[in-house]
């Protein structure tokens, strides 16, 4: 049976990255938005935040853009990471996203406050 799998690709350039923008980055790699979410945090406190929650480390490169670590990471239907891989490896991360979808299959509410059935 397939396993709903969703892409969200997340910019952390808020001054350079408008929503009009993000529209356009969208349609020109062709994303199927009921499958793939190009989104940027609210604000920047948001930003940092999601960005120590992740490990991603986005240094300004001096040039307008940014130099960044890239990663896929799996993340749950109750938003905990579960896996963090090589961003050349997806059949990994994948993998790893069915797992936790198979996982999360089984579990109630009571997975959100940290105990499992």
């Amino acid at each position: 049976e397939p396993v709903p799998v969703s892409l969200l690709s997340i910019s952390f350039d808020l001054a350079g990255d408008t929503p009009e923008q993000l529209v356009a980055y969208s349609q020109r790699h062709g994303a199927d938005t009921s499958v793939w979410r190009v989104a940027r945090p609210a604000d920047q406190k948001a930003a940092d935040r999601l960005l120590r929650a992740l490990g991603i480390v986005a240094i300004e490169d001096g040039t307008g853009g940014f130099v960044h670590n890239s990663a896929l990471h799996v993340i749950d239907r109750y938003g905990q990471v579960r896996g963090i891989y090589d961003y050349g490896d997806w059949q990994a991360a994948l993998d790893g996203a069915e797992l936790a979808a198979h996982e999360g299959a089984g579990t109630s509410d009571a997975r959100s406050q940290g105990t499992r059935q």
